[in-house]
């Protein structure tokens, strides 16, 4: 049990508190999603359109963030690694996306994905790169 000093909560404590937080904020969504199930969908455009007609959203159109080129590498400890793997079994696992940060940015891989292994040789150095490959639509 580690504890800050002049702090009486450990934090293996205040993690499992927060841990508690967002089960009880899921919980929360998924009680509101059940007891409205039986509700008619409604288009994504319909609803923004009323928004927009009751001045509750600006009528400028929203562009989407253009990304810009990229190219990070990260060192990992094993420890780090084989976690970051086994989150990743597990989304592949149970056909989810999977989440991971990268040098301080959020990548969502999505369920589609196409998976490859490379072996690269020159000279006395080798490498394997497991490789992770989508299009964003």
């Amino acid at each position: 049990m580690t504890r800050r000093l002049n702090d009486s909560v450990s934090v293996s404590d205040k993690m499992e508190n927060a841990r508690r937080r967002r089960l009880t904020e899921d919980e929360t969504d998924v009680r509101a999603f059940t007891e409205r199930a039986h509700e008619k969908s409604v288009p994504l455009e319909k609803v923004l359109k009323q928004l927009k007609a009751k001045g509750r959203m600006q009528a400028r159109e929203r562009k989407m963030k253009s990304k810009t080129t990229r190219d990070r590498e990260k060192i990992y400890s094993t420890a780090q690694f084989v976690a970051k793997l086994r989150r990743f079994a597990e989304a592949l696992e149970k056909g989810k996306r999977f989440r991971i940060q990268i040098a301080g940015e959020r990548v969502y891989v999505p369920v589609h994905a196409q998976f490859n292994i490379e072996h690269e040789r020159e000279d006395a150095d080798e490498e394997i790169e497991f490789q992770i490959h989508w299009r964003n639509v």
